[in-house]
């Protein structure tokens, strides 16, 4: 089962999962897309089994509202960092600040910030950058589908984010201060969707306990962009015993929703045979 957890502000993703842990009695739990213990908002979690399932969280879009605070820029490109830059303000306008933010829309190389979780030779930048050695992040390629302005007064304006995997809001605050011809940084952040999963929706940790279903969602919730099949009996015990199971149809996705009795029984690895048939290979084991 997998839970739309709301990360308050203050923890950090670990401590929020581990808290998530105890209070449903789970003999396991990961979370997808990490928070920064000063951000808040949807952190799913995944219970048991579901774990499995974290890799395909990766490719799913996310939705944040942020505050850009104009003026200063800082090392950590938040406001809890050490300010590396001031620059005046005044000059931001509606308009200019709507021109700004319109060019920052669909594709394009974003530099991340040095303190980060991407690793150079294996170790975290910001483990680099807190020992004072030099780290050059490297662009990469990201995507941003939508940015509405939901208010602006004097240096703090709020925006509300649709953005693809690997996007840093801390960089595009830095970003948009540059474009203005000024200086700016991450003041909050809410991430307000992440994938199927809405922060409307979400669950506080002071509510979750060991009747924790009523909160729950389905693990195949997360896998619905696969195709699904159905197995008897015959071919259960052949697939859980590690045997090819030939179905019938053509397949093109990697993966293929396996149900045994309408429950989720497995991922399978598509495999296909010379002859061009579609056979389940193990991958994914959600059964009991």
């Amino acid at each position: 089962m997998i839970l739309n957890v709301y990360k308050p502000k203050g923890i950090s993703s670990f401590q929020c999962v581990s808290e998530v842990r105890r209070r449903t009695k789970a003999k396991k739990a990961g979370h997808a897309g990490t928070l920064d213990p000063n951000a808040e908002g949807v952190l799913p979690v995944m219970l048991d089994k579901s774990t499995r399932v974290n890799e395909f969280f990766l490719d799913f879009d996310k939705g944040y509202e942020c505050e850009i605070l104009f003026g200063k820029e800082t090392d950590t490109c938040d406001i809890w960092g050490e300010v590396v830059r001031e620059e005046e303000y005044s000059h931001i306008t509606d308009e200019a600040l709507l021109e700004v933010i319109k060019s920052f829309l669909g594709h394009q190389k974003q530099i991340p910030p040095v303190y980060s979780a991407i690793k150079v030779d294996g170790v975290p930048m910001y483990k680099l950058a807190r020992k004072g050695k030099a780290v050059e992040p490297k662009a990469r390629d990201i995507e941003i589908y939508s940015i509405d302005i939901l208010a602006f007064e004097r240096n703090i304006a709020r925006i509300h984010v649709n953005c693809s995997k690997g996007t840093y809001i801390r960089s595009l605050c830095r970003d948009i201060g540059v474009a203005l011809n000024s200086a700016a940084c991450m003041y909050s952040l809410i991430r307000t969707h992440y994938g199927m999963f809405d922060y409307k929706d979400a669950v506080r940790l002071e509510n979750i306990n060991e009747n924790y279903m009523e909160y729950a969602h389905p693990v195949d919730l997360v896998l619905k962009h696969f195709p699904s099949v159905k197995i008897n009996d015959k071919q259960k015990v052949d697939y859980l015993n590690g045997r090819s199971v030939l179905i019938n149809g053509i397949f093109e996705e990697e993966g293929i929703r396996v149900y045994h009795k309408g429950e989720l029984l497995a991922l399978a690895r598509n495999e296909k045979t010379k002859d061009g048939n579609t056979v389940l290979k193990p991958w994914k084991y959600f059964g009991e």
